[in-house]
């Protein structure tokens, strides 16, 4: 039972009633003492000199509005540092206390700045010095600020110094996570033709890989390596890549279009298997960041109230590139997407018949529905769309691809599960149902388990038959090979 939302949270299942709470362990007796206890969710946390600083989404209403707390130990009660700000990251370093966040400009799309505080004020060290968004404070690198910020395709591991953002790692690939300390930076990264491995970096000598855990995948499988492609929209520069089939041959090729999650996802360098599972099948592959996407301006991040808009324009026009400068079939093109990819997904089979295939996986196609059931739809699409349904019906409506499913020609596989609470399984039915009514073609597949990142997070029989499903119908659909 609870009087406040959300009612359950994707990936933890109900969570009515329950609040966050930050504990003492003793690692050796096991006991375990609580120090502070919030309404809200404690989202970082990080100790140093005694005390305990942390952020907590205080206001469940609105919960990118923060506060920053700190508890010293023997203290009852947490002090307010700062409120107002979102704040995602905490860190202390050195004695310096820092955190990521921002003072919302543009809502939930702004991008990370890395702040320090000071007494009862805070100084944002970045915000002239990088327009992109930052992921993590990972460390101190010889005494500053170490991060991993996002990059045109790829993430770069910088440090925060005297006003500017210096690159210490920069490749064509993407940096999940490290940690620096002195003269050393330890992260995991991947290479579109090389799966996640550690690397390290020292000041003196360089970068070089520790580890060999994915080494065999490459020696086994000849992997195909992305070719850039980009095209100018309306002044925008939208920078997508390609991988080819291993075995070109002479004629024609399928293809399918790949579109990112978020909208604040980001593709680019770093090793995705199932695109070279669907290159390795003989399909031309290609994918793109378009405006909405990480790793470019705050300014190209704002698709407030223009999904389904300026995102499609540009998808089209890269794909209309691609056409023209590789060999693909133009009768034999998919398309597939997860999250906001299947929402855009959900879009773009209700505006073009050029696809003779798509596939939607764990996306929106109500809006309307997915502000109530939703375990971040309450805020999110306020955020995103515009206001609620109770003071923008008509935007809501607009935005719902369910309701336009009359124009949809292109047969539509549904992927989704059961446990998703990010976008709820709802919204796979409202598609579905709406085609089958009309008399149109759809599949639905309904997985029991797994939450909204099943298709990377689930169990590896899971995310097999996922697999399998999808390549056997998307090779029935465009007549290619023989089914199952």
């Amino acid at each position: 039972a609870t009087d406040r939302l959300p009612a359950w949270r994707d990936g933890e299942g109900i969570v009515a009633g329950l609040r966050s709470s930050i504990y003492l362990v003793n690692v050796e007796s096991g006991r375990a003492v609580k120090l502070v206890e919030e309404e809200g969710e404690i989202v970082s946390l990080d100790a140093c000199d005694g005390s305990i600083y942390y952020a907590v989404a205080h206001d469940w209403r609105r919960p990118l509005t923060r506060a920053m707390r700190t508890l010293r130990l023997g203290d009852e009660s947490p002090e307010t540092l700062v409120e107002g700000p979102y704040v995602g990251q905490v860190r202390c370093l050195s004695g310096n206390l820092y955190f990521l966040g921002h003072e919302r400009p543009i809502g939930l799309a702004s991008h990370n700045r890395l702040y320090r505080l000071s007494e009862d004020r805070y100084e944002c060290l970045t915000c002239g010095a990088l327009d992109r968004n930052i992921w993590s404070i990972i460390g101190s690198f010889e005494g500053q600020p170490a991060l991993i910020y996002a990059d045109e395709g790829r993430s770069v591991v910088g440090v925060a110094s005297d006003g500017r953002v210096s690159d210490v790692v920069r490749g064509d690939m993407v940096v999940y996570d490290g940690d620096a300390s002195d003269d050393l930076i330890a992260f995991v990264a991947s290479k579109p033709d090389m799966p996640q491995e550690v690397y390290l970096h020292r000041r003196d000598s360089g970068t070089q890989r520790l580890t060999s855990v994915n080494s065999w995948l490459p020696e086994e499988v000849e992997l195909s390596k992305p070719k850039r492609v980009s095209v100018r929209v309306k002044g925008d520069l939208v920078e997508g890549w390609v991988l080819e089939p291993r075995e070109r041959g002479e004629g024609k090729r399928p293809l399918i279009l790949f579109i990112h999650g978020g909208p604040k996802g980001m593709y680019g360098y770093q090793f995705h298997p199932e695109m070279q599972l669907m290159a390795s099948e003989g399909f031309i592959v290609a994918y793109a960041n378009p405006r909405g996407s990480d790793g470019y301006s705050e300014e190209f991040a704002d698709i407030r109230g223009r999904y389904g808009v300026d995102d499609y324009e540009q998808l089209m026009a890269f794909l209309e590139r691609v056409v023209e400068e590789y060999n693909v079939d133009r009768g034999k093109m998919a398309v597939t997407g997860i999250s906001y990819g299947g929402y855009m997904v959900n879009v773009i089979v209700t505006k073009t018949s050029i696809f003779s295939a798509a596939v939607s996986e764990n996306g929106i196609a109500d809006w309307i529905a997915d502000y109530w059931a939703s375990d971040i739809g309450y805020w999110f699409d306020e955020d995103q769309i515009g206001g609620s349904p109770l003071s923008n019906l008509e935007g809501y409506l607009e935005k719902s691809p369910a309701f336009k499913a009359g124009n949809v020609e292109t047969p539509l596989l549904v992927i989704h599960s059961m446990e998703d609470y990010r976008c709820f399984v709802d919204q796979a039915l409202a598609m579905h149902t709406a085609l089958k009514m009309l008399g149109k073609d759809s599949t639905l597949l309904i997985f029991t388990k797994g939450a909204h990142g099943h298709s990377v997070y689930a169990p590896p029989r899971h995310r097999r038959k996922r697999l399998e499903f999808k390549l056997r119908w998307l090779k029935e659909k465009l007549g290619i090979g023989e089914r199952g």
